[in-house]
């Protein structure tokens, strides 16, 4: 999201943009810095590499984390989790999440479960 519109929010709602700067300097300081050191030393490739290197692994494990939080959302059970269970038990277990019960009139009047 580009920083005009970033201020342009901030302004809307009444908040000082003071923090959003101040934010925006350090991110672009630290990316400065990377730069510089790389050419300083003079090995920009192993500089981008080794953000490669920590930044993919990084990237992947929030793919994973997300599509875990969707997956279980909706199944039971992971897939291994599942074929495991159903080899254990000898037949295919559910493996969708049963629907939530919809809550009885009496609990919504009272607010006692």
């Amino acid at each position: 999201m580009g920083f005009s519109v970033q201020m342009s929010r901030a302004e809307a709602r009444g908040a000082t943009i003071a923090p959003l700067y101040m934010r925006r300097l350090v991110v672009m300081f630290l990316i400065g810095a990377v730069h510089l050191l790389g050419f300083w030393y003079g090995d920009i490739l192993t500089t981008y590499a080794l953000l490669l290197l920590t930044g993919l692994p990084l990237a992947i494990f929030c793919v994973q984390v997300a599509f875990s939080h969707w997956w279980l959302a909706r199944f039971r059970f992971g897939p291994a989790e599942w074929v495991w269970r159903s080899l254990t038990y000898g037949k295919a277990q559910p493996l969708r999440q049963p629907p939530a019960p919809a809550p009885s009139a009496v609990e919504n009047l009272t607010g006692i479960s």
